[in-house]
């Protein structure tokens, strides 16, 4: 809290140094909230001045969400598939409305197929036909009759796309378009594998930041209209499922594109095709939250908890209903949804909570400064520092430990900075915890 208190009463350009030397300096979380800061001094300032900062928070968002993959691919390489693949699915959340969210949705797939492939030892590896039958078995009649009949070459670059290999497929798909221009469903195959690559064509050279972005700008563009071209075109015995499914796609292009308010249309129209189902209503609610658009957000997630079951809810949606309390400063509702999160993760005997969830969770419960609060914050905090993002360990280790000595544990409070110390990254860091342990040790 000291720490925020002396962040927000700096003058803007003090705040704006600050952020700029944290982010050259690697850190892009307190970079990231200092920009933040500094957007908040600027409620009523230039629109253009406050775009640029917008900006600079997405960069750090974008860095942050950099590190995570990183992690991801450690744990990977280590062998840990099933945490790798737990770390980047929630990492898709940390990248919404940013362009690296593709890019993590594909690693995503790839280490689904990859942890299916080795949790099934006995077996053996899935062959080739069994992959492609389970990815294309929601196909229609009509896309499966399209699809199949492009052959091996076809086949080839599908499953390629979702070995995370999308330039490869973006150029088969591209080809078998220009031979076919009535067909339909080659187009969809081809929009998302622009929409993960960012390029229409194969890389020549390498290009300057603006060129790249530039090339971005046109593929999602081409994108865009390939998604509106199915939807406008769409065959009659298609699912809804599908419906929405492009519907949601698109959104997320035009929305990168900057038309908020047509990616809104399209959620809209994807959440009234599934409405009996909570996939829909949990897109629009969350665009609605990120929109800073809270009672929109919150009317469309409550009714997408009317919509799940019982028996096996949907703990995503709670969890964006929390995180859409929080924003509007619905402190008790938050914590009730967010711990309806931990509490089902805990039932199903699942500790290694998801870190956004916890940490927004601990930080509602600080806000109310109660000893019972502080200790449920100490516990998780416990668990986060054994848990799945090991970046975080010291602070989850050294909160742990703050918050137990402060309501009197101090024995559980001691371990808990004692392995914080451990973990101390730099001189600094041990001196902070040496400081609440009452000195540096002897010796």
């Amino acid at each position: 809290m000291a720490f925020l208190k002396k962040l927000f009463g700096k003058d803007p350009e003090a705040l704006r140094r600050e952020a700029e030397e944290q982010f050259a300096a690697g850190d892009f979380g307190s970079a990231k909230l200092a920009f933040q800061a500094l957007l908040e001094r600027l409620d009523e300032g230039p629109e253009a001045e406050r775009k640029a900062v917008e900006g600079r928070i997405a960069d750090c968002q974008t860095e942050l969400v950099r590190r995570q993959l990183a992690e991801v691919d450690r744990l990977r390489d280590r062998g840990d598939f099933e945490t790798a693949l737990e770390l980047c699915r929630s990492t898709i959340e940390m990248a919404d409305g940013l362009a690296i969210k593709a890019e993590v949705k594909a690693k995503a797939d790839a280490l689904m197929e990859e942890f299916t492939r080795r949790s099934q030892p006995e077996a053996g590896p899935p062959s080739e036909d069994e992959v492609f039958l389970a990815l294309s078995g929601a196909w229609s009649e009509e896309q499966a009759d399209e699809l199949l009949s492009y052959g091996n070459e076809f086949r080839r670059a599908f499953l390629a796309l979702h070995e995370g290999k999308a330039d490869e497929a973006r150029e088969v798909f591209r080809k078998i378009s220009d031979e076919h221009p009535e067909a339909l469903h080659i187009k969809l195959e081809l929009a998302r594998a622009l929409a993960i690559t960012r390029r229409r064509g194969p890389a020549t050279g390498t290009p300057t930041e603006e060129e790249a972005k530039a090339e971005a700008k046109a593929a999602l563009e081409e994108a865009a209209v390939l998604f509106q071209y199915y939807l406008d075109h769409e065959p009659d015995d298609a699912s809804d499922e599908l419906y929405a499914t492009v519907q949601s796609e698109l959104a997320q292009v035009v929305l990168e594109l900057g038309d908020p308010k047509t990616a809104e249309e399209c959620l809209i129209e994807a959440a009234d095709a599934t409405h009996e189902q909570t996939y829909g209503h949990l897109n629009l609610g969350r665009f609605y939250r990120l929109q800073k658009r809270y009672d929109d957000a919150i009317r469309r997630l409550e009714l997408a908890v009317e919509k799940m079951g019982t028996v096996t809810p949907d703990i995503r949606v709670y969890r964006e209903l929390g995180f859409a309390h929080r924003d509007a400063g619905h402190r008790d509702e938050a914590i009730e949804c967010l711990k309806a999160v931990i509490d089902h993760q805990a039932s199903l005997g699942q500790f290694d909570y998801d870190p956004e969830t916890a940490e927004a969770l601990c930080a509602l419960y600080l806000e109310t400064g109660t000893k019972e609060h502080k200790e449920e914050a100490a516990n998780l905090y416990r668990h986060l520092a054994r848990g799945r993002n090991v970046a975080g360990r010291f602070g989850y280790h050294l909160q742990a430990g703050k918050l137990l000595k402060e309501i009197g544990r101090k024995a559980d409070g001691v371990r808990e900075l004692h392995a914080a110390r451990a973990l101390a990254a730099d001189d600094a860091a041990r001196a902070e915890v040496d400081a609440l342990l009452g000195g540096a040790p002897k010796g």
